[in-house]
């Protein structure tokens, strides 16, 4: 019965650290920011979504006022900066941004928003800044 139990624990070692590589490596910040979903749900109604599709980024922004802008298009991302290509607006839009932890801090036009990664967006917060 010793040895059933070594090989069954060994057994279920090996199984944990097979389910570790199946997740998908995160080599850069690119690579994070585009792995996930952000969100921004501030405390003063202004609410935003930043996710990808492979290449494709989408971007959705409501105010406090209910005014809403959506931008969707191919994406390039570098470690500090992305610019979406938006085909309909025929428009590039450069946001520099900043990733610490779960946060995301997203520039654009000397206004700073701080999101949140999706799965830690359940309260308001006050993102909204000038620089």
């Amino acid at each position: 019965m010793g040895n059933f139990r070594k090989y069954s624990i060994l057994g279920f070692v090996i199984f944990l650290l097979f389910l570790c590589g199946c997740q998908p490596m995160i080599q850069s910040t690119a690579d994070e920011l585009k792995q996930n979903q952000w969100l921004l749900n501030s405390d003063n109604g202004m609410t935003a979504k930043l996710w990808f599709n492979g290449d494709t980024a989408h971007y959705t922004a409501i105010s406090d006022k209910n005014i809403s802008c959506s931008i969707s298009g191919t994406s390039v991302v570098g470690d500090d900066h992305l610019i979406i290509s938006d085909t309909r607006l025929k428009q590039q839009f450069y946001f520099k941004y900043k990733l610490t932890g779960n946060e995301l801090k997203l520039t654009y036009a000397n206004k700073e928003l701080t999101l949140v990664k999706a799965e830690d967006a359940t309260k308001p917060i006050n993102g909204v800044n000038s620089k």
